[in-house]
């Protein structure tokens, strides 16, 4: 199954790695930014993967949600024998700044505003969504120490288990 475009090649093996699952999905990002993602890759030598298609097969015990894929790149571009060196990740945060409550006009509280975006947010198949605050979600990356959507820590002076 190989689900992923190489759009430039890499001559050192380091790629810029992106999912647009979707040809809709995929048709927008084409459109909206592809140039500048090749011309970043041009610039700094990098070669430019996209992924069009799920990952893996949803009847694959290891399949994700789309926000949860990237974790499975190299996984899957291993499987097709392609031989990559390093991979980039790019995650972005979406900030949108209300307006003060007092206008507000199709919803009280954030939570309903939250469930609102939610529902109008469906029509993007396999993307999940966080509604907090910026300062929190920072917050929360420093007491973890980590600024990732997956995060694994060990404890404990026998770290052979």
């Amino acid at each position: 199954m190989c689900n992923f475009l190489v759009l430039r090649k890499s001559s050192n093996d380091n790629y810029l790695v992106t999912i647009a699952i979707g040809e809709n999905y995929y048709n927008d990002w084409y459109e909206n930014a592809y140039n500048l993602w090749d011309k970043y890759c041009e610039n700094h030598g990098l070669g430019l993967i996209i992924f069009k298609e799920d990952l893996l097969d949803k009847c694959d015990e290891n399949w994700k949600k789309a926000n949860w894929q990237k974790l499975l790149i190299g996984y899957v571009l291993k499987k097709a024998n392609f031989t990559v060196r390093n991979i980039c990740f790019l995650d972005s945060d979406i900030i949108i700044k209300l307006k003060n409550k007092k206008y507000w006009k199709k919803a009280d509280t954030k939570d309903e505003l939250a469930n609102k975006f939610k529902k109008a947010l469906q029509v993007i198949p396999g993307i999940e969504y966080e509604f907090t605050q910026p300062i929190e979600m920072r917050f929360n990356e420093l007491i973890t120490g980590v600024r990732s959507d997956l995060a694994i820590k060990i404890y404990g002076e026998d770290l052979n288990i």
